[in-house]
C-alpha cells in the first residue's frame, strides 16, 4: 500500500502567488529572494504583514525578500514534527526530487499558517474579555461613589433611602441599566459597604427577597 501524500496547501489561507514566493523564500533560506511581478509583489506584501517575510531591499518593481526568522522557527519544529512522515516515491531524477520538496515546503507552510491563524483568533478572543473587564471596572469606579451619594442624598430620618429611587437617580446620571446598579449593590452588601433592607414605599426582587432600603455602610 503507497504512502499517503502530504496534505496540500489550503488555498483558503495562501493564494497561488503567496505560496509560491514563501516557498522561494524558504528555499533560500536566509539568503535574499528576488520577488518580480506585480502579482508576486503584492504577495510578498502580504506575507510581510502577516510577520512571515521580511522586505530587506527595494529596488523598482523587484524588491529582495527574505523569511523572518520566527517563520523560520515555525518551519523548523513543524519540519522536525514531519521527520518520520512517510513520503510517496517518485520517479528518480532532478524533477522529481524537486517536486517532492516543493510539495513537503508547502505543506509545513500550511500547518505555519493554520497554527499562526488559530493563534490569532484566540488572541482575538482574550483581548475581547479583557476589554470587557476593563469596560465594567471603569463603569464601577464610577458607579460606587454615584450610589453613595445617592443614598445619602435620599436618606431620610432614620438613615435609609428608597432603593428604587437611588437605582433610578444614578441609571438617569450615569446613563447605565437598573438591572446592572441592583446587582452591583447586591455585591457591595456581600462586601459589608451597604445595607438592603425591606420596607419604603416600594420593593424589589434582590438575590432571593423583596428590599426597598439601603443604608451605607461605607468601606
Amino acid at each position: 500500500m503507497d504512502p499517503p501524500r502530504a496534505p496540500p496547501m489550503d488555498r483558503a489561507i495562501l493564494s497561488e502567488d503567496e505560496r509560491k514566493v514563501l516557498a522561494g523564500a524558504v528555499r533560500k533560506r536566509g539568503k535574499p529572494y528576488r520577488v518580480q511581478g506585480r502579482a508576486r509583489l503584492a504577495a510578498a506584501e502580504r506575507l510581510a504583514r502577516l510577520g512571515l517575510l521580511e522586505i530587506v531591499e527595494r529596488k523598482e518593481r523587484t524588491p529582495r525578500c527574505g523569511v523572518t526568522e520566527k517563520a523560520m522557527e515555525l518551519y523548523r519544529n513543524l519540519e522536525a514534527r514531519s521527520a518520520v512522515r512517510p513520503v510517496e516515491p517518485r520517479s528518480a531524477g532532478p524533477s522529481g526530487d524537486l517536486a517532492a520538496r516543493l510539495a513537503r515546503v508547502e505543506s509545513l507552510l500550511s500547518e505555519v499558517l493554520s497554527a499562526i491563524d488559530r493563534l490569532s483568533r484566540d488572541l482575538g478572543s482574550r483581548m475581547d474579555a479583557i476589554a470587557e473587564e476593563l469596560k465594567r471596572i471603569k463603569v464601577e469606579e464610577r458607579a460606587v461613589p454615584a450610589l453613595e451619594g445617592a443614598v445619602r442624598r435620599l436618606s431620610g430620618p432614620g438613615g435609609g433611602a428608597p432603593l428604587p429611587g437611588v437605582l433610578d437617580a444614578v441609571s438617569r446620571g450615569l446613563g447605565v441599566g437598573r438591572d446592572y446598579l441592583a446587582d452591583l449593590v447586591a455585591g457591595l452588601e456581600s462586601r459589608g459597604v451597604c445595607e438592603l433592607a425591606p420596607g419604603g414605599k416600594e420593593e424589589i426582587p434582590l438575590g432571593g427577597r423583596y428590599v426597598g432600603l439601603i443604608r451605607w455602610k461605607g468601606g
